[in-house]
């Protein structure tokens, strides 16, 4: 597929060049993989890109095309125009109840991956880098993009509960501390109070060893710095909101 390639920098971190390149009217994104594991990257994004494919999820649908200007491992897929989900959440001159319904969807998503994830023993339903980065709202429709993360070996439930703590935390980073107890309860009502998957995400911080050092490192971590979000905010969070929904 031979073809002249623009530079395409998205503002965040990540470990591959990325392209933009437009034949017969048709935008396409090449996403190329670079240093360690390139070659396992890029397998995994093809893995995990048809697998939420084929379980009807919206992601970038990649093709069977190769650039012979590239010499590095790479896929050419559809280029999803939108706005990141960090970009929207930190924008404050969006209303916070949008904000929130479009959470709710999103939790909802999750949710129904999530449960697909746990019912099919499958990890490759897990996105292993849930960063609001990796969220395109394009109109009405939400994207999942970014799949291309190796994390270490885990079991499902461990890894579904990672995933929601990791998200939630990130949303609300963005969003505003202020907004923690909003965005906690969108997340309870979207995953239905399930208990095997809340209280999998509490007790991976709430459970571990030694509490009282991760303790107080968290509240010297938050005494220099209020605006913090850290895993115990969420867990702390959820546990509170659960017992009272329980009371």
């Amino acid at each position: 597929m031979p073809m002249s390639l623009s530079p395409y920098n998205p503002q965040r971190f990540t470990d591959s060049q990325l392209y933009l390149k437009e034949v017969d009217g048709r935008q396409f994104l090449v996403k190329t993989y670079l240093n360690e594991g390139k070659f396992i990257r890029r397998d995994m994004e093809i893995a995990r890109n048809r697998c939420w494919q084929d379980c009807g999820f919206r992601v970038p649908e990649i093709l069977g095309l190769q650039c012979k200007e590239i010499a590095e491992p790479h896929v050419v897929m559809q280029y999803v125009p939108g706005t990141r989900l960090s970009e929207y959440l930190k924008d404050k001159g969006l209303d916070i109840h949008a904000k929130l319904k479009t959470l709710a969807s999103i939790f909802l998503l999750n949710c129904s991956r999530h449960d697909m994830a746990l019912a099919n023993h499958d990890l490759l339903l897990l996105h292993t880098d849930p960063n609001t980065d990796n969220i395109i709202l394009d109109g009405e429709d939400i994207w999942f993009i970014d799949f291309e993360h190796i994390s270490e070996p885990q079991d499902v439930p461990t890894g579904v509960g990672k995933e929601v703590a990791t998200f939630t935390r990130r949303v609300v980073n963005d969003l505003g501390i202020e907004h923690l107890n909003e965005v906690v309860r969108a997340l309870l009502q979207a995953y239905q109070f399930n208990a095997t998957i809340l209280t999998k995400v509490e007790d991976l911080t709430l459970a571990r060893p030694f509490q009282c050092i991760h303790r107080l490192k968290h509240g010297l971590r938050k005494k220099g710095d209020a605006e913090l979000v850290s895993r115990y905010d969420i867990a702390d969070a959820i546990r509170k909101l659960r017992l009272a929904h329980q009371a």
